[in-house]
Formats: structure tokens, C-alpha cells, sequence
């Protein structure tokens, strides 16, 4: 049984690394990045929630729900994984974890000017590691499953 586990415990890295391949693709390595714009200069916005707000009143819902729904949920894997691979941490640590990474994800799109630098990104994918974590072990605690 050891040996299975090491291996489910191998996948899951694998996994977990694959997921966080493809977030920095959509965030910071997509189209028009280059090593060349580093230091060039993003944009950045430290107002909490207004240009989700301006997005609501201009663009619409559809488009508010893709930005606030899409950054909470492309971060619930982030939660879900750590939580799987380390259930001794604490949920807090989890979320500190998802909290850094979401910083890291907005400095690299300052850096090379790939994404508008927001404060509601962190937050949103924070909630979202968050939600991940809790879920995950909620569903996965005794009795549930």
C-alpha cells in the first residue's frame, strides 16, 4: 500500500504542476510576452473592487462574472491540490501559499507588461485557494466520502 500511495502521491504533484504551468500561461505567458519587455512597465490598479465595478456599469454582466467568477475559480484547483498534498497544513497556510502566488502572478504581468496588475486578482484568487482548501477537505473529511 505504501508503494501505491507514493505513486497517487507522485501524480498529484505531477497534476498539481500542470495546473500551475497552464495559470501562468493564461497570466503572465500568453500571447505578446517576451523576455525583452521585462522591465518595460505594466499597469496596475491597488483600488479594491472599482474596476470590477467600472466593468459591471460599462460591460455588463457577462463580462464582470468571467473576471470575478474567473479568479476565484481558476485558483480552487490551487486549494484543492495543496490541501490534498499536504493535510497536516492548516487552511490559513494554504491560503498564504495561494496568496503569494497570486502576487507573484501580478508582479511577473508588471514586469513584462502582459495584464493589468490588479488588488482584486490577489484577493479573488485568494478566496478561491480559500474555497478550494475548505471544500476539498469538507468532502473529504469522514463520513463524507
Amino acid at each position: 500500500m505504501p508503494q501505491l500511495y507514493r505513486k497517487a502521491h507522485i501524480l498529484l504533484w505531477c497534476c498539481f504542476a500542470a495546473y500551475l504551468a497552464a495559470v501562468f500561461r493564461l497570466t503572465v505567458f500568453r500571447t505578446g510576452f517576451s523576455f525583452a519587455a521585462f522591465g518595460c512597465g505594466g499597469t496596475w490598479n491597488l483600488v479594491p473592487l472599482y474596476d470590477l465595478w467600472i466593468t459591471l456599469r460599462d460591460d455588463g454582466f457577462p463580462v464582470f462574472a468571467r473576471l470575478f467568477f474567473g479568479n476565484i475559480g481558476w485558483f480552487v484547483p490551487f486549494g484543492a491540490f495543496l490541501a490534498a498534498l499536504f493535510p497536516q497544513k492548516k487552511v490559513q497556510t494554504v491560503c498564504l501559499a495561494g496568496f503569494f502566488c497570486s502576487v507573484l502572478i501580478e508582479l511577473l504581468q508588471f514586469c513584462f507588461g502582459t495584464g493589468i496588475t490588479e488588488l482584486d486578482d490577489v484577493l479573488l484568487n485568494t478566496f478561491g485557494v480559500w474555497l478550494g482548501c475548505s471544500g476539498f477537505r469538507w468532502i473529504f473529511r469522514e463520513g463524507n466520502f
